[in-house]
């Protein structure tokens, strides 16, 4: 026996709007877990043979309050499975041939990352990293640059952001 459930919305019994379907039978959640960050201005070079977080200091969006500007960190506020993406814009060192790498951790830990290797003087180049995760409620998430590039370029152009959601 089929059983159809006719509603629009489906609230928490204090009122908060967990789902709503729209007449053309699209789910939204609009309380899901979402950030979009960027850096506004520019950060110093990433000091070598080490990982540094890049200061993502300003939002675009921050669905649940879950991104903090002054630590640059995401903290998961649920279990589940979640999305990432970061990327950044720098420029090499004068002169020189080098490499670095962008990563996202978890915990102080790199789960993902992408190595790059740059040739030439003053040249602005990019790179990003993105992963999916299964993550517990209360995991400290951020993105980290490795390596000799000159300076980490900020702005809310999307040179250099971090973004992630949550998944399922």
């Amino acid at each position: 026996m089929a059983s159809t459930l006719k509603v629009n919305e489906i609230q928490h019994t204090g009122g908060t709007s967990a789902m709503t379907v729209d007449s053309t039978g699209r789910i939204l959640q609009p309380a899901k877990p979402a950030f979009k960050a960027y850096i506004t201005g520019n950060q110093n070079a990433p000091s070598a043979n080490t990982f540094t977080t890049i200061q993502f200091n300003a939002e675009n969006y921050d669905i649940g309050g879950n991104f903090n500007t002054s630590n640059y960190t995401f903290t998961t506020p649920v279990a589940g499975i979640y999305y990432f993406y970061t990327s950044y814009s720098y420029v090499a060192n004068t002169g020189s041939e080098s490499g670095g790498i962008i990563s996202i951790a978890v915990g102080g830990s790199s789960i993902a990352a992408v190595d790059f290797y740059i040739k030439g003087s003053n040249a602005r180049y990019g790179s990003c990293c993105s992963t999916t995760v299964q993550l517990n409620a209360g995991v400290a998430v951020t993105a980290r640059a490795y390596g000799p590039a000159r300076g980490i370029y900020g702005g809310d152009g999307g040179q250099t952001q971090f973004c992630g959601h949550l998944v399922a």
